[in-house]
């Protein structure tokens, strides 16, 4: 459930960083796409 929630808030913090205008950071994709393929 750790993955899930941690995954959760880095949608959180991507949208609202798109939403001030701030480029989308490639760290936070790449442990997004790290932990979506963890639940597989």
């Amino acid at each position: 459930q750790a993955h899930a929630w941690t995954l959760a808030r880095l949608l959180q913090n991507t949208l609202w960083d798109t939403e001030d205008g701030r480029p989308v950071d490639d760290a936070q994709l790449e442990i997004a796409r790290r932990l979506r393929g963890h639940g597989r």
